[in-house]
């Protein structure tokens, strides 16, 4: 008998992200293995520090119908998206539109966090966790997670051998 659940991940940004570590107009950002995002540094004035998670050439598709929410942890830093919707960008920031509906299948090709030029803030060591989740509603923030997705066994076969070698731990 197989007792057990479907594992499944709500977080749909994939990890890891574009770069570990990238500096953008004097902001560093560090990804750690939970997918959550060191900031330091203070923005130069220059432009926005900005910092890509989806891999070259990645992208995600959002089914037409389906609410999706976008969401941030802390409320000193920037999310922005751009999609691509119906041929047109989209695009998006925590402040105007965290919350998606699409009339279409959506192809979203960007997902990064960033300090705007004119934010004066100096960060140290400031911890951001980004997350895009199906429906209306923010999930609180969940590692990405490639693994089982909807997963089912037909039945488990056992070979009827003893895989354990004690001599191999030395006794």
């Amino acid at each position: 008998k197989v007792v057990g659940s479907t594992v499944k991940c709500n977080n749909l940004i994939p990890f890891p992200y574009r770069a570990a570590t990238s500096t953008n107009n004097g902001v560093t950002f560090t990804s750690n293995a939970d997918g959550s995002i060191i900031v330091n540094g203070q923005n130069n004035g220059n432009g926005n520090s900005a910092y890509d998670l989806l891999v070259s050439g990645a992208s995600l598709v959002l089914k037409a119908g389906v609410p999706y929410t976008l969401s941030i942890d802390t409320d000193v830093i920037d999310i922005n998206v751009t999609a691509i919707v119906g041929g047109s960008y989209y695009s998006a920031n925590k402040e105007n539109n965290r919350k998606f509906l699409f009339t279409e299948d959506t192809i979203m090709t960007a997902v990064y966090v960033q300090v705007n030029k004119g934010n004066t803030a100096n960060f140290v060591n400031t911890v951001v966790r980004v997350m895009l989740n199906e429906g209306e509603t923010a999930l609180p923030y969940q590692p990405y997670f490639e693994g089982l997705k909807n997963a089912s066994f037909a039945g488990i076969e056992s070979t009827g051998r003893n895989l354990f070698n004690a001599k191999a731990i030395g006794n």
